[in-house]
């Protein structure tokens, strides 16, 4: 088999559903087989995604064991060539696919340019291994002051153009492409990282063995991220910054790691600081559906089918537009700004490759959400809603 592709699923239905669309049409021409290790078991019993998706293969753990323990039992259990971690809040496409396989002709691990829902470029998507450096300017802030500069953001490679291509030395797990062997050869991922981190630890052993780790620019996938570890929450800063204390310990002798430990203290508690008083003082937008304009981009048919979905989800009096790609680039860019708009891409005849190609263009409004014909859920980077099958 040529390619396995492993997900590892966490209380996200609604993005996990739109993943599996986005893989169907995605692996069309390869050979392959898709695994998701279900580390939220106590939703599955009743959910109906393993029947609406009988061609993938349903790992159920007893508990959250970890998203890098979880990778593991995936890629032990694929019988691919190529290993393929992919998030479950992401979204991918055929192109990405090609691109990845062509590159692995002369690598051994491949990674695509990754862009949020609202098409802005991730930084994750291509970085350095980090170093005193590179770690102080990124945890002091200084990396974003600079964010094009290989001295000031060596952590992002931020002298490296976004949409170019070329070895880098640490790809982002949400999603990259690794020969079997070479996850053979490392053992996988340390299951000392529990969330974040992993992929960094990886790829720094990967290179330790002379390996050549790829990133691809040229084509575009669709990263939600954060949907299973929510920005808003204490676990997400637990995780984060144990994520960066873990690589410390097990890279740097305790004088030099004392004084990056007091950095990831101030930086976290910093954070937790400049997020808290956000909060008071900015009020959070949120979604209102009957309050809401929706904008529904895509066939007519297919986008009326989502509109009678909506409307038995949220009741019949909502405000909905039909319109077509087309109809929707000529309007006014206040319609992309306003908070009253919701846009939903319907990708069916409307295809993915379209969409990222047009809100990396053009942008895209606060809400922003994807439905692919006949799923029962609408995700965004900020919002999901599953409806009733």
């Amino acid at each position: 088999m040529q390619l396995s592709v492993v997900i590892v699923h966490y209380w996200v239905p609604a993005h996990l559903e739109q993943c599996l669309c986005s893989l169907k049409k995605a692996l069309e021409s390869v050979t392959h087989e898709v695994i998701v290790v279900e580390n939220s078991p106590e939703t599955m019993s009743d959910d109906e995604l393993p029947v609406r998706f009988p061609w993938v293969r349903w790992i159920k753990n007893e508990s959250n064991i970890g998203f890098a323990a979880a990778c593991n039992i995936g890629w032990k259990n694929a019988s691919g060539e190529l290993i393929l971690f992919l998030n479950p809040d992401t979204m991918i496409t055929s192109l990405v696919i090609e691109r990845c396989l062509a590159a692995m002709q002369q690598s051994d691990a491949v990674g695509c340019r990754l862009i949020n829902g609202r098409g802005r470029f991730l930084p994750e998507s291509k970085r350095s291994i980090p170093g005193i450096r590179s770690a102080a300017f990124k945890l002091s802030g200084l990396s974003a002051l600079f964010p094009q500069s290989g001295w000031w953001n060596q952590y992002a490679r931020g002298e490296i153009p976004e949409q170019s291509s070329g070895p880098v030395d640490v790809l982002a797990g949400a999603l990259v492409m690794i020969r079997k062997p070479a996850l053979e050869m490392t053992e996988g991922f340390d299951e000392a990282f529990f969330l974040y981190g992993e992929d960094i630890d990886l790829c720094k052993r990967l290179k330790e063995q002379g390996l050549v780790l790829w990133y691809e620019g040229r084509e575009a996938a669709i990263h939600f991220k954060g949907a299973s570890a929510s920005k808003k929450s204490g676990e997400y800063f637990h995780h984060f910054y144990r994520a960066m204390s873990v690589y410390v310990k097990k890279n740097y002798p305790i004088p030099l790691a004392l004084p990056l430990w007091v950095l990831i203290f101030f930086r976290q508690w910093a954070h937790r600081l400049l997020h808290l008083m956000g909060r008071i003082f900015f009020s959070e937008i949120t979604l209102h559906p009957s309050a809401s304009h929706w904008l529904l981009v895509g066939d007519e048919q297919e986008c009326s089918l989502l509109a009678s979905k909506l409307k038995l989800k949220w009741g019949e009096g909502l405000t909905i537009s039909v319109m077509s790609p087309e109809e929707a680039d000529h309007l006014a860019p206040g319609y992309f700004s306003s908070p009253n708009c919701i846009w939903v891409y319907c990708i069916g005849k409307l295809p993915l490759e379209a969409i990222i190609k047009k809100i990396q263009a053009n942008g895209s409004a606060r809400f922003t959400l994807y439905w692919h014909l006949h799923s029962c859920s609408i995700v965004g980077s900020d919002h999901s809603s599953r409806f009733s099958c």
